[in-house]
């Protein structure tokens, strides 16, 4: 969904992001795989709040997905979670679903429950098979 670029004040003025609603997911296709290197594999963005998300990982779109961390805490540190593939055991993939973890409605009569994702961001990316032969 491209670079971090939420921006906006207030209800109705917010843009660059997307509000997944209460128990929403998104699933995400990188393009290509990333891979388990040390460390963090994985950024997700958040928007608008600290709010927290479930992420799974997959090689293929209709899965199986792999849980790398469940109602995290998404945004306390430069408004992102960062996840590791190691978490989930997963040595590679290409797909993320991102999963709302609010287990309540917004408080205040806000009118946007669920997180809001701004950008899944490949730490690590693959070397194609190509690559691996040069190495």
């Amino acid at each position: 969904i491209g670079a971090p670029n939420a921006g906006g004040v207030g209800p109705g003025n917010y843009r660059g992001f997307v509000s997944l609603g209460m128990g929403g997911f998104v699933i995400v296709d990188l393009g290509g795989c990333i891979e388990d290197m040390p460390g963090n594999d994985l950024r997700v963005h958040q928007a608008v709040s600290r709010e927290p998300v479930s992420v799974y990982v997959a090689a293929a779109p209709s899965g199986p997905y792999t849980l790398l961390g469940a109602r995290v805490q998404c945004g306390e540190r430069a408004n992102a979670c960062e996840f590791d593939l190691a978490a989930g055991g997963v040595p590679r993939a290409r797909y993320v679903k991102v999963q709302d973890g609010e287990l309540f409605p917004c408080p205040n009569d806000s009118t946007s429950a669920g997180a809001d994702l701004d950008s899944v961001q490949a730490i690590w990316v693959a070397a194609s098979e190509a690559d691996r032969g040069r190495q």
